[in-house]
């Protein structure tokens, strides 16, 4: 991941693998394997990955040394392998959060790291294979709609949303601020205190009414009430952190949020 900047020090957009959506696939996954990857997140914020299809277990997470002359190597050669990362990938190994253990789609990419994960192309519990070819149709991305807007094509309508998950100062980005302002179908926005960024555009800071939650669990608990669900059916080992009072935003009245025994 490495962001391109203008000569004001602004971000223009972000590349993975030096790539554009544009262009023709890098990855080509087979249905039915395994694959070990390593993210190298090149950027100044944590990034939240997002892969489509497979499912992964984040196995380490080692902070980078001498970023910078790697960076450079980077920007020249666009090749890890060339520019040498194990040479780099030798700081301090960063424990993986106790709720982020386990299989997911989407991680938060350190900025400083590189992050190995082992990624699984099949259904998790039965071992089978997808019933259809998945060849060529998926994609993984940043996660961070004050990101997305400037290297992705297309439209995105605040009316497509039940609700926004967002890190706590993140809140900036013209896509974040389009939704809090949407006049129609206002979504639930959510600010997650945990994911903290080298930002400083919090909600409060722009007028934005949000619901403040420590975690995405605590999140993911709170657009379960907004659905009248039960966050317990969620996951296997319950949710047992959303014990706080959560104040109503965009017209949602989510009065409380209480441990599920």
């Amino acid at each position: 991941m490495y962001e391109y900047t203008s000569d004001i020090d602004e971000t223009t957009h972000l590349y993975l693998n030096g790539k554009s959506y544009e262009e023709p696939a890098t990855e080509i996954a087979k249905a039915g394997t395994s694959e070990v990857w390593n993210v190298i997140n090149l950027t100044e914020d944590n990034h939240p990955l997002h892969i489509h299809l497979g499912l992964f277990v984040v196995l380490e997470q080692k902070e980078m040394v001498n970023v910078e002359e790697f960076t450079d190597c980077m920007n020249k050669l666009n090749d890890a392998v060339k520019c040498q990362i194990s040479k780099y990938a030798r700081g301090k190994t960063v424990e993986v959060p106790a709720h982020e253990k386990g299989w997911k789609n989407v991680f938060k990419m350190r900025n400083g790291t590189v992050t190995k994960i082992f990624l699984r192309f099949a259904y998790l519990h039965s071992n089978a294979s997808y019933e259809f070819d998945p060849t060529g149709g998926y994609v993984y991305h940043c996660h961070y709609l004050v990101k997305n807007s400037g290297s992705e094509n297309g439209c995105v309508l605040a009316s497509d949303f039940d609700s926004v998950i967002l890190p706590i100062d993140a809140f900036g980005g013209h896509d974040a601020l389009s939704l809090a302002r949407s006049k129609r179908n206002k979504p639930l926005i959510i600010a997650v205190e945990e994911n903290a960024t080298v930002l400083d555009d919090t909600p409060d800071k722009f007028g934005i009414e949000a619901v403040k939650v420590s975690n995405y669990w605590e999140a993911i608990g709170v657009i379960a009430a907004q659905a009248g669900l039960n966050p317990h059916s969620l996951r296997r080992n319950k949710i047992k952190n959303l014990q706080r009072t959560l104040s109503p935003a965009n017209g949602y009245a989510i009065k409380k949020a209480t441990a599920i025994g």
